[in-house]
């Protein structure tokens, strides 16, 4: 979502596009109205997750094909028909990052990755440039779900949320230290998939401390 909710975004791997919608009531569904869509298949042909920087001028895509987060700019906030490509990282640690996420002032990102079942985080001396990440840790969560999809935080970092493709759960975690993996602790799951079979996006929605999905992505 865009930072007030008013804007949607779905990374589709199957025609390997970014599409966003409007939402006339923020965070309602109900409300949402095709906007526009990005072409990222010279990029990646399997865009599995979509994420932006605080203000909406970074776009964020978890490659599957490339195994890498693909960045690209964008002129106009939120505005997918502003952006270009930027630059890529490459992820050594998991052959398939499914999804990723940033701590509140962008010097963390968190990449979840399917084939070792784990949630990557790398340090960015420079905010949201991911071409200054290193890689920093990871937290195994195969031991609730085998195939790891997507991950978000809760506002002040000392909650995680991971989507699980496998049992079709919604694990959260508690972080002593905040967006710290090394103090994280499972706590148990929050949310049952029953109506869709696959998981593959998750957003958490700070101010009502709700979790929103996305499928068929």
């Amino acid at each position: 979502f865009g930072a007030n909710g008013t804007k949607m975004f779905v990374a589709g791997d199957n025609n390997e596009h970014i599409y966003s919608y409007n939402l006339s009531t923020a965070y309602d569904l109900a409300s949402a109205t095709y906007n526009q869509n990005y072409d990222v298949a010279i990029r990646d042909g399997e865009p599995r997750g979509v994420t932006f920087n605080g203000d909406g001028t970074k776009m964020f895509v978890a490659g599957d094909q490339n195994r890498s987060i693909e960045s690209y700019n964008l002129s106009t906030a939120y505005d997918l028909g502003s952006a270009g490509y930027n630059q890529s990282f490459y992820i050594g640690e998991d052959g398939s990052p499914l999804g990723t996420t940033f701590n509140g002032d962008g010097t963390k990102m968190f990449v979840v990755g399917d084939n070792s079942g784990s949630v990557y985080s790398y340090n960015l001396s420079t905010a949201y440039d991911i071409g200054s990440a290193s890689y920093n840790q990871s937290f195994g969560v195969s031991g609730q779900d085998s195939t790891p999809a997507g991950v978000t935080f809760g506002a002040n970092g000392t909650k995680m949320f991971v989507a699980g493709d496998n049992n079709e759960h919604i694990y959260s975690y508690n972080l002593s230290t905040a967006y710290d993996l090394a103090s994280a602790t499972a706590f148990g799951y929050c949310v049952q998939r029953r109506r869709q079979q696959d998981v593959c996006g998750r957003i958490y929605e700070r101010q009502r401390l709700q979790l929103r999905f996305v499928d068929g992505v």
